[in-house]
């Protein structure tokens, strides 16, 4: 189960934050968005003066059980430069770490039911924008192929799985309705946790990649 990912590297979050700590003083390191950058160095993020950024299915995809959960439901997302001259871009894919991420560094969604309820929030994150940021080496470091350029006009084009964005999310919301132990430890050994699944009727879908929110919005009709 994807809850299981999630569970099996909490106990190394602390260590990779130490390590973190110890690699930023030791080489005077900056932390930008998450990615580990040279002193002085910036990274060129998405706005959409210069990028319009839009999503949509794979035409080809079809409702089965399975959808409610996200699984085999497959997003595109299209980059387009729309400024006029060329545009470098970040779009980090591959991990220090873990070599090629599932979707790239930055995406995070929002689902909505019919009743205009957000099924993606938590206690930290009220606006209900989820991504799987445990999943992504926090000693990640700019590589190869990172940022690109797009000349005026061109775009590029990426998919991912609803379902890896939403590895965790359960656990987390499971997480925030247990009460701590004596001890002030939250102990999720006894706990249920289910996978997710979107209710039947129609489910909105948002993506954003880091302050750029998607032009348009997707509908899914679980039935």
């Amino acid at each position: 189960m994807k809850t299981n990912r999630f569970a099996s590297i909490v106990p190394f979050i602390c260590v990779a934050a130490a390590m973190l700590l110890f690699m930023a003083c030791a080489s005077r390191a900056s932390m930008i968005a998450g990615i580990l950058t040279k002193p002085g160095e910036t990274l060129p993020m998405p706005n959409a003066e210069q990028i319009e950024f839009k999503i949509g299915f794979d035409r080809g995809m079809k409702i089965t059980e399975q959808t409610a959960t996200g699984k085999h439901v497959v997003i595109y997302c299209s980059w387009r430069n729309i400024s006029g001259k060329a545009v470098s871009l970040l779009l980090k894919e591959h991990d220090s770490y873990h070599g090629k991420l599932d979707y790239p560094f930055g995406i995070k969604i929002r689902i909505t039911n019919s009743k205009g309820v957000v099924l993606t929030t938590t206690n930290y994150n009220k606006e209900g924008w989820w991504d799987f940021s445990p999943g992504t080496s926090q000693l990640s470091r700019l590589m190869p192929r990172d940022i690109i350029t797009l000349k005026p006009n061109k775009y590029i084009i990426r998919q991912f799985n609803i379902d890896d964005v939403l590895t965790g999310l359960t656990y987390t919301q499971a997480a925030d309705k247990t009460p701590p132990g004596p001890d002030g430890v939250i102990d999720m050994t006894k706990v249920k946790v289910s996978d997710f699944e979107m209710p039947k009727g129609k489910n909105h879908i948002e993506v954003k990649y880091w302050g750029l929110i998607a032009t348009n919005s997707l509908t899914l009709n679980v039935e």
